[in-house]
């Protein structure tokens, strides 16, 4: 195998890295994660502290269940797709849908994925991207039929939206995810570093 080629597998490697660790700290287990679910009318009016408490800092509780389990209990409709989550499995174009972020509501003229309020959902066995396209999801408006092809998808990780997140113990667990994948990165570019000098 070439000096070249092995470099781009480090390369990949380190793009799947930053690529995968996107959402991964929402599977960081909270200590209150056992906690039962609390209904919209505990928080005062606050979405964000709803969606924080029942799918960020509970959501271990909804791993293994499906879509349409997880929409029914939540007391907000979901209106349109924040956000897709694309991925191929051979490095070409995407062919599934691996997560979907669920607006509830919008904050500003366009959907926006740093500012809505939202659920994520990673799904355990990812929708082909053809299908989803079908089922309507390329116009972003969340319909029946849409709902029809993911309401029977099991999820293996559910979060709110993690930038408007404020609970102490989810944002340390997303710092010391995010300083692993830094360090994991660092090794790589040093692996690489090392692997080119030694070819001088």
């Amino acid at each position: 195998m070439s000096i070249k080629m092995k470099r781009q597998i480090i390369l990949l490697f380190a793009l799947i890295l930053v690529l995968s660790s996107g959402q991964t700290w929402a599977q960081w287990r909270h200590s209150k994660a056992d906690l039962p679910y609390r209904s919209f009318t505990t928080f005062n009016g606050d979405t964000a502290a709803y969606l924080e408490f029942n799918y960020s800092i509970r959501n271990v509780q909804y791993v293994g269940k499906t879509v349409g389990e997880i929409l029914k209990e939540l007391e907000f409709p979901a209106l349109y797709i924040v956000e897709v989550g694309m991925r191929s499995s051979s490095g070409g174009s995407p062919t599934t849908v691996p997560s979907l972020s669920l607006g509830i509501r919008q904050v500003g003229q366009e959907p926006n994925p740093i500012k809505d309020y939202y659920i994520f959902l990673r799904f355990e066995n990812p929708p082909s991207l053809d299908k989803f396209w079908e089922s309507g999801g390329r116009n972003k408006v969340f319909t029946p039929k849409l709902y029809d092809f993911i309401k029977d998808l099991r999820v293996i990780c559910v979060s709110s939206n993690q930038f408007i997140i404020k609970d102490p113990e989810i944002l340390e667990g997303a710092r010391r995810v995010q300083e692993e994948n830094y360090r994991k990165a660092r090794q790589i570019q040093e692996e690489l570093d090392r692997r080119r000098r030694s070819q001088q």
